[in-house]
């Protein structure tokens, strides 16, 4: 049987439409639990909901740093 490939990965390498759309669908998890932790309690315990809006502010802290280095390291074309 044979596999089946993405059409992503025939050329074998990524597109630069492809590495926008990475880096555009990262910001979206982000917005969420951002939209999660500002929206009020999470849970019903002050404590519990204290320690998990902190962990989503690490996630998305983290998340946006992988995402900002992933934007300054792509490839730019040299002017010809």
């Amino acid at each position: 049987m044979e596999e089946v490939a993405p059409p992503w990965c025939w050329k074998g390498r990524w597109s630069p439409v492809l590495r926008r759309l990475e880096i555009a669908l990262g910001l979206l998890p982000c917005g969420a639990m951002f939209w999660t932790v500002a929206g009020g309690p999470i849970f019903m315990t002050p404590g519990s909901d204290r320690v998990t809006k902190l962990l989503f502010v690490l996630i998305i802290v983290f998340a946006l740093v992988d995402l900002g280095v992933r934007w300054l390291r792509r490839v730019r074309p040299a002017p010809s």
